[in-house]
């Protein structure tokens, strides 16, 4: 029994099931804003790279008898290729290459391998060569470093 001007209406709060309803947030003006500030972070900040670092010559060290010893130089490209160069005996190697050279002068019986390089070869390749030199068997290396004087 509806009483009143709007008896005849519906509200439509009757007929919603009150158990279901769901809130739905719009997330969307929440992703533009951090949009927004990622790419001003982006902007405004400045990248720095790391300074070289210019190592000082070693002061104490004990010498090894290069008469025994096979001599692998590694230096920096002549060319743009971007790759080291590995030298054993004025020769150009390629790591595989300096590896069997390696494992002939050891089992010949020069199992002393010193490692020298230039200023400007990173440690990345300086690590990589003495990888390749560790896997040979029965060798002993020391890495070359220059004196103070020179």
């Amino acid at each position: 029994m509806k009483r009143g001007v709007f008896a005849d209406a519906d509200d439509g709060l009757r007929n919603r099931s009150r158990a279901g309803s769901e809130v739905n947030f719009d997330i969307t003006p929440m992703i533009d804003v951090t949009f927004l500030l990622l790419i001003f972070f982006m902007v405004a900040s400045t990248m720095q790279s790391t300074p070289d670092v210019n190592l000082p010559p070693a002061k104490n060290g004990t010498g090894v008898n290069a008469s025994n010893a096979t001599l692998v130089m590694i230096s920096r490209p002549e060319s743009d290729s971007g790759l080291p160069e590995i030298t054993i005996d004025g020769r150009l190697l390629t790591l595989e290459e300096m590896k069997d050279v390696i494992a002939a002068a050891v089992s010949g019986g020069k199992p002393k391998v010193v490692i020298m390089g230039d200023r400007d070869i990173t440690h990345g390749t300086t690590s990589e060569v003495m990888r390749v030199i560790a896997e040979v068997d029965g060798v002993q290396f020391d890495v070359g470093v220059r004196d103070e004087e020179s």
